[in-house]
């Protein structure tokens, strides 16, 4: 039986799905990559940086501010560049349409990670009684076996 639920879960899997087809496995995955590596680098290596922008900045929490802005700033076009030249090679007629087959498994995936999020969270949280709403779910009942350990794992960490 599909509930409402399905039906929305679905539409947020299609949409991941479709969204990395579109724009094609390179684009999504480089994309995600240049935002992580430059929270990454930034974050690590900010305190390394900060104390040359301090003698130009007098500002005591500033200069790490600009600091990490500036690492993240370089990681990311650092990384765009490597997407730009690996692009260069998937313009064919081949690779391009393997390109966008392989982005629309990737938003698939991508997809599915949130909608196990998502039940995770429903059922693990013990503020609102959803048991109705996520019983009733096809999806949750095909998923259940593999995410009840993560359910009870994560209602085990919640403030009741």
């Amino acid at each position: 039986m599909i509930s409402l639920l399905d039906v929305i879960l679905a539409v947020v899997v299609f949409y991941f799905a479709v969204s990395a087809a579109r724009n094609g496995l390179l684009k999504e995955v480089f994309g995600k990559l240049a935002v992580i590596l430059g929270v990454v680098f930034g974050v690590y290596f900010c305190g390394l940086l900060s104390p040359y922008i301090r003698k130009t900045v007098d500002f005591p929490i500033l200069d790490y501010i600009l600091a990490f802005m500036l690492i993240f700033a370089g990681v990311f076009l650092l990384v765009k560049i490597v997407q730009i030249i690996l692009g260069g090679f998937l313009k064919g007629e081949i690779l391009g349409s393997l390109n966008h087959a392989l982005g629309f498994f990737f938003g698939f995936f991508e997809g599915m990670i949130i909608v196990c999020s998502v039940l995770i969270i429903l059922n693990a949280q013990p503020w609102a009684d959803v048991s109705r709403l996520v019983d009733n779910s096809g999806l949750w009942q095909f998923l259940r076996p593999a995410l009840s350990p993560s359910v009870e794992f994560v209602s085990s960490r919640i403030v009741k």
